[in-house]
């Protein structure tokens, strides 16, 4: 859950010290303040699938019109995250 609900405009993904078991790809979706979390249609994609390297810090523009609450990332296989960062602004 986010401290508000606002629009995403930047989001880090950050595999650093992970080199050996980091995860090969990953997905960020979102979903607004009035969705419903079990309801897999009432997310909103900010980030396609899209390949990681090992220890490296992976940064993506994201031009979602919609105000999100939640956040959710999905790793391909599963591995290590050092750190998860959403930038943007409050509605």
């Amino acid at each position: 859950e986010l401290a508000g609900e606002g629009l995403v405009e930047h989001v880090e993904i950050d595999t650093s010290y992970f080199i050996g078991n980091a995860p090969g790809a990953a997905r960020l979706v979102g979903i607004p303040a009035d969705g419903d979390l079990t309801d897999e249609s009432s997310w909103v994609e900010l980030v396609p699938r899209t390949r990681l390297l090992p220890d490296c810090r992976h940064r993506f523009r994201v031009d979602a019109g919609t105000p999100v609450r939640h956040v959710r990332l999905d790793v391909y296989p599963d591995g290590g995250i050092a750190r998860l960062r959403v930038h943007g602004r409050p509605t």
